[in-house]
């Protein structure tokens, strides 16, 4: 069974590692690896967990708002335009807007992404 986003909607509570659980045997499954969802929607704030197996990659891009990277389990490894990180279970990347990335699991992995859309 699905855990349903629409419990932070309602000031409810959603458990993250069930969502990374699920979000695992979906990664398995697929061809790329890795699989996503978003669990709360926003105009100013989009949260989404993803999971990815070991080996997976998310190939460079550019976040389009202020993000953060939150390790739920595993070990990933984040390129940004002048070095490394390496981040595991429990630890936070800040990354600015328009701030070109990659993203590598190391070892079966999951984390949640924090998207601060800023007002226009």
């Amino acid at each position: 069974m699905k855990s349903q986003p629409e419990a932070a909607h309602a000031g409810g509570v959603i458990d993250l590692v069930a969502v990374a659980r699920e979000l695992h045997a979906d990664a398995i499954a697929s061809a790329v690896k890795h699989a996503a969802r978003t669990i709360l929607r926003e105009p100013d704030l989009r949260v989404v967990v993803i999971a990815m197996e070991a080996g997976a990659t998310l190939a460079e891009h550019h976040a389009s708002d202020t993000a953060t990277v939150h390790v739920l389990q595993g070990h990933l490894r984040v390129r940004l335009n002048d070095r490394a990180v390496e981040l595991g279970a429990g630890q936070l990347l800040p990354l600015e807007r328009g701030l070109a990335h990659d993203v590598e699991a190391i070892a079966e992995s999951a984390f949640v992404l924090v998207l601060a859309r800023s007002a226009a």
